[in-house]
């Protein structure tokens, strides 16, 4: 009942956060598409994680037959089109700086093609679209349960590359490349939070809605 305007809030505090985050990093530099890109990069994180989900709950027999490789395939059609719409925003974005070539508006994209980050830019494209368009091109592919896993690991791995290329080169410029242990505690920490919370979550609720009224049609899905 209140899921309409939590979507407003999220989308304001998200904007706000990625604003405050991280183009704050550059004082003097902004974008229009900055909070759309995070947004974006957001869409895609959120179905590798869903799929992760769904993989390891169907593993361990939790889903049983109620889901098959149609809901599966179907998963990897929403990730394969959010990794084209992340590669829209990343290319709208860069592109409308380029063609101006106003001064103030070079600053992030200049520190990020310089010395050792140059080749993470290049890596972080490689990572984060070309790898999985080609992996999810065919169906086949993605009505396989494992390897749906596999490319909903490389695209968290992608995320994680993303914001290290957005946050780090503001202040670590030339050939050096930071990577401490300072950088892996929190991300586990955060990592190890959310699969405990969630996990719990889950063990109290109904996994299958026995009484939602669109079940039938989703235990025959597709058939």
């Amino acid at each position: 009942r209140f899921g309409a305007g939590f979507l407003v809030i999220f989308g304001l505090s998200y904007s706000i956060s990625s604003w405050d985050l991280g183009m704050s990093l550059e004082p003097h530099w902004f974008s229009t598409l900055w909070a759309l890109y995070f947004f974006a990069g957001l869409a895609l994180t959120t179905f590798a994680v869903l799929i992760l989900w769904v993989w390891y709950l169907k593993r361990n027999g939790y889903y049983g037959d109620v889901v098959n490789e149609n809901h599966f395939h179907d998963l990897g059609k929403f990730m394969f089109g959010h990794t084209i719409f992340w590669a829209y925003m990343a290319v709208s974005q860069y592109m409308l700086i380029w063609y101006s070539h106003i001064p103030e508006e070079i600053t992030f994209f200049h520190s990020r093609n310089q010395g050792a980050w140059w080749y993470v830019s290049v890596f972080l494209v490689i990572l984060r679209f070309v790898l999985p368009f080609f992996l999810l091109v065919k169906r086949e592919w993605k009505r396989n349960y494992n390897y749906m896993a596999i490319i909903s690991v490389l695209v968290l791995v992608g995320q994680i590359v993303d914001m290290y290329w957005i946050l780090y080169p503001t202040m670590h410029h030339g050939d050096f490349i930071p990577f401490f242990w300072q950088e892996v505690g929190p991300l586990l920490f955060v990592f190890g939070s959310y699969v405990l919370v969630v996990g719990k979550m889950l063990e109290r609720q109904q996994l299958i809605p026995v009484k939602d009224p669109r079940l039938e049609e989703c235990l025959h899905f597709h058939q």
